[in-house]
């Protein structure tokens, strides 16, 4: 079907979710999104499913701006599941034991009312950040806004740089070595705080 069609399917299944989360007084951020028609071709093949068996071709991700973190996150679950029935054999409890990666997420999969399956996705800001950019980002949280916005050009120009089509492996360490390391090199402490120097300084700058 078309993408259009898929994306109106997808809004539709947001809307009681957004409004009861508006209704409770949550801040947070919805993101929807339908995977690709590559992206699950690509699944069948690397692990030997059918297309029945792909419960992420449509998934919402819950982001909350809270500061009692897995609290909140099981009550957006006790609201999703309050109009969706979920699938019990594909609740995921990475709140209560992250991965060692350090990722941290609620996940569940539900029935939407046309028979579709549906991935919901539920944590806070501070765990996106982390899912997103690494366990480095939880930096951000203790460190001065200055720090945060070099922290954020960082990633976003190895992001720009490792989504252009057109660079081979070596010109792809040398435009990093060029865009990121001309005027900043940036350090880690031992107890995993991330320090940003000018190029050239010594240990003794550190």
């Amino acid at each position: 079907k078309t993408k259009a069609v898929r994306e109106r399917f997808i809004q539709k299944f947001s809307l009681p979710i957004k409004k009861e989360l508006d209704q409770q007084g949550f801040k947070y951020q919805l993101k929807a999104r339908t995977k690709g028609i590559p992206s699950i071709y690509r699944k069948t093949q690397e692990k030997g499913v059918d297309f029945e068996e792909i419960f992420d071709v449509f998934a919402i991700r819950i982001i909350l701006d809270s500061k009692d973190e897995k609290a909140d996150c099981w009550k957006v679950y006790s609201i999703v599941t309050d109009f969706y029935i979920p699938n019990p054999e594909r609740l995921r409890d990475w709140i209560s034991y992250p991965k060692q990666n350090g990722y941290e997420s609620l996940h569940t999969t539900v029935m939407s009312p046309t028979g579709k399956w549906v991935e919901v996705q539920i944590r806070s800001k501070r765990m996106d950040e982390i899912a997103e950019k690494g366990l480095a980002a939880h930096y951000k949280y203790k460190e001065s806004n200055s720090e945060e916005s070099k922290f954020d050009r960082w990633i976003a120009e190895v992001r720009e740089l490792l989504e252009n089509p057109d660079l081979n492996a070596m010109d792809f360490v040398n435009e990093f070595k060029l865009n990121l390391f001309n005027d900043e090199i940036y350090v880690f402490t031992p107890r995993g705080e991330l320090r940003v120097l000018p190029t050239g300084s010594t240990i003794l700058d550190f």
